[in-house]
């Protein structure tokens, strides 16, 4: 027990270390994670650290899921849900059909059945590898809104149909009349319980006033959502979907302030430390992957490697320009309510194609025998083409995706989208502004005492700086105006400092002093953020 807790706090370290060295270099956290992982694992003497397929399945994949999920607008994804089942039921499931007949086509050693399960594995793109380097490179927000929505349902269809492959590898017979029909009440019955499961916690939220019992709660959303219908033979993935986009959009508007406040620090930690973990523990497999196929001569392996890869890549782009033109092509309706893009938004689509843990995780469930008793065909073999997908793609396109961006002049796109985003936010604080006003003039009483003046005064004051701001003006005063008050912010926080040294006051009054201009500074830089 003892060498695993310290395995874990090495991991967190480097995990921290890679994070910070990846932002100061400017390289996808992804590919330094996996990478770094991969390195380690090289070094001679080093023990091996096994990745557990349950653990992925279980305790990673449901709170990464329904975070995604509860982050994402109700209206944006229903809005875009035509691309997005385009992209995470029929991409996926082409990708692993096609997949599948071109490895067992090209590569020898590998049976139909398995070259199934291998194209099951790598079929889902990684939803965090791929919305987390578009967000940050500036790509149009409904290309990031399609990539995220993708990203929380393709599991789902990816791990069924993986369950039935591997079904049908084990046991030698397959009825796809038998596999529809369960995918569809997969499919209903699980959006269902999520349904139910997001509803019924956003009841219980309304009613607990207790922040950490809140957070607490939050934390038991996505396993009570993914367990039920895992456990019944689904995948799970999508009752987490649903619970998260349940929550997200009316959950969070029963928290209280300070739930909402330190809900948000909670699953922002969560989320780091579940992502950074599951990229680290894909790349620290590579020893034991090289293990399994050492018989093979790498130049066999290199190629397969390549042809699985390249075969992934090509396949979706083969599907994602059809899927983008065609139902506009055979719809009025469509090219009336959706403009036809430029090509360059079906390319960003296609090029954010990277795979994750979650393939790795699938790969190595594989069972090690079939219902015979026959080892398993090939499925060292498929968990080395899984891992060479994942490697490939993380590399080569984690890495050129901001030249590709560049390249595509979309950044101008996404940089144009943030100030439409900046200039609704002025509006909006403007509106509400404006309604503390109209509630300070509504005091029936006539009461002008000086404290109801100072705070019209001060709202006044806070308006005439957003309306300025919005017509374009003050900019420049008021960027030196949160300058100055990110002095005093500072001046505050040595004087309190002081304080406490000098004996004059206790811990527990310097943290709640403390926790004050705490507050103060958090508000303040955003709207550093947005001058810049």
């Amino acid at each position: 027990m003892a060498g695993e807790i310290e395995l874990l706090v090495g991991l967190l370290a480097v995990l921290c270390l890679v994070a910070l060295l990846a932002h100061r270099f400017q390289i996808p956290e992804p590919v330094m994670l996996v990478a770094s992982g991969a390195l380690i694992a090289l070094i001679p003497g080093l023990p091996q650290v096994r990745l557990d397929p349950e653990l992925v399945l279980i305790l990673f994949l449901p709170p990464l899921v329904y975070v995604a999920a509860t982050a994402l607008s109700w209206n944006d994804f229903f809005s875009n849900l035509r691309p997005i089942t385009l992209l995470a039921v029929g991409c996926v499931i082409f990708t692993a059909i096609l997949v599948a007949y071109i490895s067992e086509m090209l590569i020898p050693p590998l049976p139909l059945a398995a070259a199934f399960v291998l194209g099951a594995a790598i079929a889902p793109p990684d939803a965090v590898a791929a919305t987390s380097m578009a967000s940050r490179l500036g790509i149009p927000r409904r290309i990031v809104t399609v990539l995220e929505g993708e990203g929380v349902v393709n599991d789902a269809t990816a791990l069924t149909f993986y369950k039935f492959a591997v079904a049908a590898a084990v046991t030698g017979t397959f009825s796809i009349q038998k596999a529809v029909l369960t995918f569809g009440a997969v499919v209903v019955g699980e959006i269902a319980w999520g349904f139910v499961v997001g509803r019924c916690f956003t009841w219980l939220l309304a009613r607990l006033k207790n922040a950490p019992v809140q957070i607490t709660v939050s934390l038991i959303v996505p396993y009570v959502a993914f367990l039920v219908p895992e456990q019944l033979g689904g995948s799970g993935v999508l009752a987490v979907v649903m619970a998260g986009l349940c929550v997200g959009r009316s959950g969070f508007a029963e928290l209280t302030s300070i739930s909402r406040i330190e809900g948000r620090s909670v699953w922002n930690a969560i989320r780091f430390v579940l992502e950074g973990l599951l990229f680290l523990l894909t790349g620290l497999q590579i020893r034991a992957v090289l293990m399994r196929i050492a018989e093979r001569t790498p130049g066999e392996l290199a190629a397969y490697g390549m042809i699985v890869s390249v075969t992934v890549i090509l396949v979706r782009f083969l599907w994602v320009f059809p899927a983008t033109y065609l139902p506009r092509l055979l719809s009025r309706s469509t090219r009336q309510e959706e403009p036809q893009p430029t090509w360059q938004y079906p390319f960003v689509v296609a090029f954010t194609g990277m795979r994750g843990g979650v393939s790795l995780a699938a790969a190595l469930a594989i069972p090690l025998t079939t219902e015979s008793g026959k080892p398993f065909p090939e499925r060292d073999l498929v968990v080395f083409l899984t891992f060479c997908v994942i490697l490939f793609t993380l590399v080569l396109q984690g890495l050129t995706l901001p030249l590709v961006v560049r390249w595509l002049g979309l950044a101008q796109h996404g940089r144009e989208e943030e100030e439409e985003l900046d200039r609704q936010e002025l509006v909006a604080r403007s509106a509400v502004l404006g309604a503390a006003l109209d509630r300070l003039r509504s005091d029936h009483g006539g009461n002008q005492s000086a404290a109801k003046n100072s705070l019209e005064k001060e709202y006044r004051r806070r308006r005439k700086i957003v309306q300025d701001l919005l017509e374009g003006q003050r900019r420049e005063g008021f960027a030196k105006e949160l300058e100055l008050r990110q002095e005093l912010v500072d001046a505050e926080r040595r004087s309190l400092a002081s304080l406490r040294s000098n004996g004059e006051i206790s811990d527990e009054v310097l943290q709640r002093v403390q926790r004050d201009i705490d507050f103060e500074e958090a508000k303040l830089l955003p709207k550093r953020r947005q001058l810049e």
